[in-house]
């Protein structure tokens, strides 16, 4: 009803700038395909709300599998709230043709051109290669990172879920205290070293005190409280183990 609303308005208001990127966006959740890149053209044309129209008409091609020109798209876009959506599906973009060399070398480059988004070019650059299955190069990739940006938190906490993946428990741990020991209250190094050490370790208490801590700053999210059933289990206080695995079974089913 609302795309049919927007649509009434732009017979009479056809380059309203306010009404073409509404619709186009409602359009575009509607899977009306066809509308949306209609007003997202017409954005093009009165050259407003550039970047996002390159973003979304990018989206649009690679739906109708018309992938050089989803590329040609997603490298139009700008600086802003949709370069790095379009960056990350640029990438994926090209890895999925198999071109992760190509996509490699572009995050390269922008690491010199974008300084300030380097430590998510560097994670992205490591998905990348995770997600084709080149663990080790993933790996090499964050360490080249955290010595690059060694304050970086966040390439810290993606170096340490891939040294657990490669089995190497103890990399894990160095890499989430270092976290905490720059931001004791990181809920997400918190958790993770919790089931680490519940899972690769017969540290429960100290597991159990770092996932209560995760759980006191964020009560109801369901992974943490299932590392809380998990820690429970294993020091054998079975009737509070169910119920947390119960809860986050609810949460996350």
């Amino acid at each position: 009803a609302a795309e049919q609303a927007f649509a009434k308005l732009l017979a009479t208001h056809s380059n309203n700038e306010s009404l073409l990127y509404s619709h186009a966006i409602i359009a575009f959740e509607n899977d009306n395909i066809a509308a949306a890149k209609k007003s997202f053209e017409q954005l093009q044309i009165i050259e407003r709300h550039i970047n996002a129209s390159h973003y979304y008409l990018g989206q649009i091609a690679q739906q109708q599998q018309q992938l050089s020109e989803a590329e040609h798209f997603f490298r139009q876009v700008g600086k802003g709230t949709f370069f790095m959506p379009a960056t990350q599906q640029l990438v994926k973009l090209q890895a999925s043709q198999g071109s992760i060399d190509k996509a490699r070398t572009y995050l390269t480059s922008l690491r010199k051109t974008t300084p300030d988004k380097a430590a998510q070019f560097w994670a992205l650059e490591a998905e990348l290669l995770s997600i084709n299955n080149q663990l080790s190069a993933a790996y090499a990739v964050l360490n080249q990172a955290v010595l690059a940006l060694p304050e970086q938190l966040m390439l810290r906490i993606e170096r340490a879920f891939l040294s657990e993946r490669l089995n190497n428990f103890s990399a894990t741990e160095k890499d989430l205290q270092f976290v905490l020991s720059r931001d004791p209250q990181n809920v997400t190094a918190l958790n993770a070293l919790g089931y680490t050490l519940t899972n690769n370790s017969s540290r429960f208490e100290e597991a159990l005190a770092l996932i209560s801590q995760a759980i006191t700053l964020r009560p109801n999210d369901g992974a943490i409280i299932d590392s809380l059933g998990w820690v429970q289990y294993h020091l054998g206080d079975w009737q509070a183990a169910i119920q947390n695995l119960e809860r986050a079974y609810e949460i996350l089913p």
